[in-house]
């Protein structure tokens, strides 16, 4: 009796191990990636105009957090309002939201005015370059 009782348990044993090797190979699978899987520039086409339609934002642009590295959503606006900060997403598909104070934005005329190959003018707001839709 006593064979058939080592047997039994040296089963409950393998099967164990056999469940937690399957259950780290799954975990191991998952993707742990934290890239976005959209391009940046897609994410912001796909969710601008949405953004500029909260108050006082007057500007979306592709930009980097304060390190210099990571890209981001940079969203302008006109001035400072909490419940408009409050209403934005920390994130959008996986890109961090940064809030930027420019003030108003207005269209340039003149000799410093530039139009881009379909006709949309080109501004230059605290020397980035925004573009009109």
């Amino acid at each position: 009796m006593r064979p058939k009782l080592i047997n039994l348990r040296l089963r409950q044993r393998l099967l164990t191990l056999l469940g937690l090797g399957l259950l780290l190979v799954t975990v191991d699978a998952t993707p742990n990636d934290p890239t976005p899987p959209r391009d940046i520039n897609v994410v912001l086409r796909a969710h601008d105009r949405e953004l500029l339609q909260l108050p006082h934002v007057v500007g979306v642009y592709v930009g980097l957090l304060a390190d210099a590295k990571t890209p981001c959503l940079k969203v302008m606006m006109s001035r400072k309002d909490p419940a408009t900060e409050r209403a934005l997403p920390k994130s959008l598909e996986g890109y961090p939201v940064s809030v930027e104070v420019t003030g108003e934005i207005r269209p340039v005329h003149g000799p410093f005015a530039h139009r881009d190959r379909g006709g949309r003018a080109i501004l230059f707001a605290n020397h980035r370059i925004v573009e009109t839709r």
